[in-house]
């Protein structure tokens, strides 16, 4: 399906709907053991985000305030904010300030499909900087299984170079990194999927993006196999995935086949994760910032695993 200079800019909804459009930028640092991320989910009226650096590197530097108890551990430092939106707001330009715990954020669309500013910050956490594009958006509705309708309308998925500065209470690191993002936006029934493996990994001038998920116990697989400019679309991906004693995700060891046939090996390896838990959808999001290698070439990356909170209660019962 051909992205257009629009969808990177927000999807008005109805009133009244559930609709929203939701994006994510991720940068790993596998040389300081951290990870880090913005989430910005907007609403019709609202929108909320969560701002966050774990891993390893951060040592004993836990937050136990942000929320859940179970949402934050040792090696973990999360803001979450959220704030009315101005009337017409876009994503040209799009300044959100929490009223209550003094958090912001700032989005600067560029150039469509390829470039934008990120501003966020907390009382512990700062993120600065430019989210350019190494390759076209690649969009889950050109995968040979399209896209499921209780995740989204559409989605893409871009990786590319964070240039900026990531702040962490007095430690400020330089980033020149890779990074990537993605934009969904529709209504997305998060009591559908029974699990899900999302990752990518980066090394050099390729990359990988993979999305494997079951519900009504069917499995689909999504994703994309980037080589500079040349993007080849995912058809299947044989995987292991493998879980510590808490049920975090330690490790992915995957072929991914592209439509082309092609088979690339992706290893990924956790140094920290962080857990979102939502009990309004009874859904837990955790994410794991991790070492890659891809065909060997090592690398950066993340692992994401979705779980109904019940079943991950069992898992570690």
């Amino acid at each position: 399906m051909a992205l257009t200079a629009a969808d990177d800019r927000r999807h008005p909804a109805a009133p009244g709907s559930r609709a929203r459009d939701s994006l994510f930028w991720q940068l790993t640092l596998p040389e300081e053991r951290i990870g880090a991320q913005l989430y910005l989910p907007i609403g019709g009226r609202r929108a909320g985000w969560n701002l966050a650096a774990w891993g390893e590197g951060l040592g004993g530097q836990g937050q136990a305030d942000a929320g859940s108890a179970d949402m934050v551990s040792a090696g973990t430092v999360l803001e979450l904010g959220s704030a009315e939106l101005p009337d017409g707001a876009d994503l040209d330009e799009l300044t959100l300030s929490d009223p209550v715990g003094g958090g912001r954020v700032r989005v600067v669309h560029g150039e469509p499909l390829r470039a934008v500013r990120v501003e966020a910050a907390g009382d512990r956490i700062a993120l600065a900087g430019d989210f350019v594009g190494r390759h076209p958006a690649f969009s889950y509705r050109d995968n040979p299984g399209g896209l499921p309708s209780w995740f989204a309308i559409d989605r893409f998925e871009q990786t590319g170079r964070f240039i900026g500065t990531l702040r962490i209470d007095d430690r400020v690191l330089a980033l020149d990194a890779p990074a990537h993002r993605d934009h969904s936006w529709g209504a997305r029934d998060w009591r559908m999927p029974q699990h899900w493996t999302w990752f990518v990994a980066s090394s050099g001038e390729r990359s990988v993006n993979g999305w494997i998920w079951i519900a009504a116990g069917a499995w689909g697989f999504a994703g994309c196999v980037a080589d500079g400019e040349d993007v080849v679309p995912v058809d299947r991906i044989e995987h292991r995935l493998h879980l510590d004693d808490d049920g975090d995700q330690r490790a992915l060891d995957a072929i991914v086949i592209d439509t082309s046939g092609r088979r690339t090996h992706v290893e990924l390896e956790s140094f920290g994760v962080l857990r979102l838990p939502d009990e309004r959808s009874g859904s837990e999001v955790r994410e794991a910032a991790c070492a890659a290698r891809i065909d060997g070439v090592a690398g950066a990356g993340q692992l994401e695993c979705e779980w109904p909170i019940d079943y991950l209660r069992h898992l570690a019962a």
